[in-house]
């Protein structure tokens, strides 16, 4: 399987940007060398949320609360 790496909030916010200006997602991929589903999970996500960071709740959850955490 391979790696996946995280897109940097500033490529998001070209990718929103381009597609506000009315480039098709192909194009937007070709622009910014992302590659197309990435382009349309991005728009998607910031038509749905009106956000581009990742949401919380990703990654597994703490067994432990902040205050366990401060007094290890």
């Amino acid at each position: 399987m391979a790696k996946r790496r995280e897109i940097p909030l500033e490529v998001r916010n070209q990718i929103v940007k381009l597609h506000g200006d009315g480039l098709s997602l192909k194009r937007i991929s070709d622009k910014v060398s992302v590659p197309k589903p990435t382009v349309y999970s991005i728009v998607r996500k910031w038509k749905n949320t009106g956000k581009i960071k990742n949401l919380p709740g990703r990654g597994p959850k703490s067994k432990t609360t902040s205050r366990q955490d401060r007094l290890e």
